[in-house]
């Protein structure tokens, strides 16, 4: 196990995405801060577009700035080719940002089971691929989807089965609710995730340890809170966004997709060269391009026990976002073992009183995006590749731009939305804005 005090001082990690921010985020950094003894909170936080495949309900820097107010640090971004994947893939982005940053010495996560211990014995399940125990596990998630399960009520079966050795009646406590007669049920979502964090940070290196806080239930979820402001937009005084926002864009993006597919004729599907888009998925779209619908209305059109409603709004921001499976299957393959750091962390805010921490950060600061835009570009026109040495360093500038034009073209895309229902403010974008620095602290 790594640590990485900075002049005696704890930081602890979390990763969030505070759409938007409430009590209960502020209830685990009190926790945080009391039971870990953290001298820093460091929050790697989703940007414009978060894991449910939807634009964040409030600007990123509106959250970022509520987070600092309420006990956290530091705010830097998960880039959006992780903060809008699978719960396996957000985790490890999320881990992968905080690895990058050099000194934080633990994860802390909050969970509904609160369950340390058993999440790990979980995670060793899923971290034993090659073994026999694995393949069974793997084959049993197989067996169930192709029966009709759901891919998360499959899952859940085949780890109940895998840890049959363990007591059943506390397994049955941490996976409540898995079945219940014919009802399908989902494992709970912070138990999912607190499982997805774990084993990234045994396949980056065990690069820190890991703590666990129960969730506070009586507290209103993100989910909740948004149900209930978007029930009285009047009432949002500053810019919001919600899906449907995105529907016209969405429907040209794929209008034009498929007649270049029609032109193509021979060519491969272009739809399924997208992330987390299926061929079945592909065909829904195809067969339903050229009627109006909204993006939710499409996602309800495709949902099926084999594709839930998050997986298939991830599929279609992905088309709209031009996040290709190719380039996320080598940054994933890059960044998600123990070698590679992020080849930048981009800062959204800082307290006063830690800025301290940036000049500790062991990868490169994006403070100005249209200076580190050039950098990149200056590095392309300049490399030559006539070494081994050279080739390693072009690719790596390959992913440093990959990356950082995807989270600028999310940002861009955000902005024309989020400006519709704010008209009043003042045009920002990415090359304009700043990270904050916060120095007054909520009551």
């Amino acid at each position: 196990m790594r640590t990485h005090m900075i002049n005696g001082k704890k930081v602890v990690g979390i990763v969030a995405e505070y759409n938007p921010f409430h009590t209960g985020h502020r209830y685990m950094l009190d926790k945080i801060r009391r039971e870990y003894h953290a001298d820093y909170i460091v929050a790697a936080m989703s940007g414009d577009f978060v894991q449910r495949g939807e634009p964040a309900m409030f600007d990123k820097y509106e959250r970022a700035e509520e987070a600092l107010k309420n006990g956290a640090d530091l705010i830097v971004q998960i880039p959006v080719m992780f903060s809008t994947s699978s719960a396996e893939d957000f985790a490890a982005g999320g881990v992968a940002v905080l690895r990058s940053l050099g000194f934080v010495d633990e994860l802390v996560f909050g969970s509904e089971s609160a369950d340390l211990e058993k999440l790990e014995r979980m995670a060793s399940v899923e971290l034993a691929a090659g073994t026999k125990e694995y393949a069974t596990f793997q084959n049993m998630v197989r067996d169930g989807v192709a029966s009709g399960m759901s891919y998360p009520k499959a899952r859940a079966e085949a780890m109940k089965a895998a840890l049959l050795g363990d007591d059943e009646t506390s397994f049955q406590a941490l996976l409540q609710g898995v079945t219940a007669g014919k009802e399908v049920i989902d494992l709970r979502p912070n138990d999912v995730l607190g499982l997805e964090y774990l084993k990234a940070v045994h396949r980056q290196g065990d690069c820190f340890s890991v703590g666990c806080i129960r969730r506070n239930q009586e507290l209103a979820s993100a989910h909740s809170i948004r149900e209930t402001m978007l029930k009285d937009p009047a009432s949002l005084k500053g810019g919001y966004a919600t899906l449907d926002m995105l529907s016209d864009m969405l429907s040209y993006r794929l209008l034009e997709l498929c007649q270049l597919e029609e032109r193509m004729r021979e060519a491969p599907s272009l739809l399924t060269e997208y992330l987390d888009v299926s061929r079945e998925i592909a065909d829904a779209l195809r067969h339903q391009v050229r009627e109006r619908h909204s993006f939710s209305e499409r996602i309800q059109i495709i949902k099926s026990r084999n594709y839930t409603y998050s997986r298939i709004s991830r599929a279609l921001l992905h088309i709209l976002l031009d996040i290709q499976r190719k380039e996320h299957t080598a940054l994933r393959g890059a960044y998600f073992g123990e070698l590679e750091a992020l080849p930048y962390v981009r800062v959204l805010g800082v307290r006063q009183t830690a800025k301290g921490l940036l000049s500790a950060i062991q990868t490169t600061v994006v403070a100005s995006p249209a200076q580190y835009l050039h950098t990149l570009e200056e590095l392309r026109r300049r490399e030559t590749i006539t070494s081994p040495e050279e080739l390693v360093q072009s690719i790596a500038t390959e992913h440093a731009e990959q990356l950082f034009r995807a989270d600028l073209y999310a940002a861009d895309l955000y902005h024309l939305i989020y400006r519709v229902e704010d008209a009043g403010k003042p045009g920002e974008n990415e090359f304009t804005r700043h990270f904050l620095v916060v120095n007054e602290k909520a009551e």
